[in-house]
């Protein structure tokens, strides 16, 4: 482990984001670069253009009801899973959104998990079984589809897995993410974050040959006023929200926020640079940070974040996010916003990716979204059919997105 100081910046704030070595940072040769200052052309694309969306109600009934801090983890031909952190519910669907398995396993006990992170629940649909992070006490819980308990990771306490990621890379193995902690004085963590789990004991079984000497994070030290005067609890933590490590398909995109490369990680563990980002951010100040919303065969939707947590603090506002597209055939670099021009408004990317196919995305729609864009005459004639049936007590609906 290794210790860094805190950057100035990082010594501040309130604040909540919703937005949301081997493999060498300095890298450039023929790799796209993305200026992250240049004021690149703007643009507006409508998803219906680039792509098409499937919806699918999820079924509700006295027993299967989705609470607002649900998430969708998981989208296959067979499955849909989605995960209710705040409660600790665990639902799994069909592809046609009927309930098959739900399940809460909260407590204090050998066989259950003391809360969910979000990023922390992941579903190996071969083997029939979902992992559960535990990061309190260093375990990964695994499940039936039906919530039978089948047996307990134990992960080593120096990895620092709290609120960060998990995912099914192979039939063997979990691909992780060690976080970086905040500790008196510093940053503590290690250089090389990316790794594979033995997805049946939780042994470290191979290290990815990225080393990041020098690492940021998005948790700061919880500030608040009094008086005009800064009051400091150093012990509670307010987190910026940005984009984790995306799927695509099988393989992965690791955009790190302490790297100025984006990679590509494939299911034969080779890392292939995919752009780089000009400045370095580590030159920055206030931190910026590149990361990524969605990789498809034609382009990379990113996002800029910027971490002012003083002035987030002091202001009582954030900076917004940039959107930026990259479109790999010609080389155009855009800011952008996508919209779906079923509801009338933008197209929204949580923070954690859903495990889903090759060119597709998918997230959750609240009824209330349907309707609404309904009285405000913003919904599509095509859609007017679908959401006819819908009630405003239902489930939420899942949007999947398929990218031409």
């Amino acid at each position: 482990m290794k210790t860094k100081t805190l950057i100035a910046t990082l010594i501040a704030a309130t604040l909540l984001l919703n937005s949301c070595g081997g493999a060498n940072q300095q890298q450039t040769g023929d790799l796209p670069v993305i200026d992250i200052t240049r004021n690149h052309p703007r643009k507006e694309i409508r998803l219906q253009d680039i792509a098409t969306i499937e919806y699918i109600p999820l079924e509700t009934t006295d027993d299967v009801l989705l609470g607002q801090s649900s998430s969708l983890i998981h989208v296959s031909d067979n499955y849909i899973v989605v995960v209710e952190f705040r409660l600790g519910d665990i639902f799994v669907f069909d592809r046609n959104g009927k309930a098959i398995s739900y399940f809460n396993h909260r407590g204090q006990g050998p066989r259950e998990y003391i809360n969910l992170v979000r990023g922390g629940v992941v579903f190996d649909e071969n083997a029939g079984e979902i992992f559960v992070l535990d990061s309190w006490t260093h375990r990964i819980l695994v499940y039936s589809i039906s919530g039978e308990y089948q047996r307990t990771l134990r992960f080593s306490a120096d990895l620092f897995v709290n609120a960060a990621e998990i995912h099914s890379f192979d039939n063997e193995t979990l691909l992780i993410y060690d976080g970086v902690r905040l500790v008196t004085g510093g940053l503590d963590y290690n250089e090389q974050p990316y790794l594979l789990l033995s997805k049946k004991d939780g042994s470290v079984v191979y290290p990815f040959d990225i080393i990041l000497s020098t690492r940021y994070t998005n948790r700061t030290v919880h500030i608040t006023y009094s008086g005009g005067e800064r009051m400091y609890a150093p012990l509670t933590i307010a987190m910026s929200g940005v984009p984790g490590n995306r799927h695509f398909g099988q393989d992965f995109v690791i955009a790190d926020m302490s790297s100025d490369t984006i990679f590509l990680l494939t299911q034969d563990k080779a890392i292939t640079p995919l752009l780089t980002r000009s400045p370095s951010v580590h030159a920055s100040e206030p931190r910026r940070v590149l990361t990524s919303l969605l990789k498809t065969d034609r382009f990379i939707l990113l996002q800029v974040s910027t971490f002012d947590f003083v002035a987030a603090a002091e202001s009582g506002r954030v900076a917004p996010p940039l959107f930026l597209m990259y479109e790999f055939e010609t080389g155009i670099t855009s800011e952008v916003s996508l919209v779906n021009a079923d509801l009338g408004r933008n197209w929204g990317f949580d923070f954690v990716s859903p495990a889903i196919g090759r060119n597709m995305d998918a997230g959750l729609i609240w009824v209330d979204t349907f309707i609404t864009a309904q009285e405000r005459d913003r919904l599509s004639s095509e859609l007017k059919p679908f959401v006819a049936t819908l009630d405003e007590e239902d489930n939420p609906v899942v949007a999947i997105v398929t990218f031409k």
